[in-house]
């Protein structure tokens, strides 16, 4: 299967990035420690839940 265009985090170092970029988004609470419910909410809320709903996931 062919994609039209490529998708936005298909490079694994793009989506690093955009990881490190929530990561570091988030203050640390104990120990360098981060919530992981605070780096997966971006996510869930964006662009991936709205392509979720619209395919009928949740």
């Amino acid at each position: 299967m062919k994609f039209k265009s490529d998708r936005p985090f298909s490079d694994p170092e793009i989506a690093v990035r955009k990881l490190l970029e929530i990561a570091n988004s988030v203050e640390a609470v104990q120990d360098g420690r981060i919530h992981i419910e605070k780096i997966n909410w971006p996510v869930f809320s964006g662009e991936g839940h709205a392509k979720a709903v619209a395919r009928g996931w949740l």
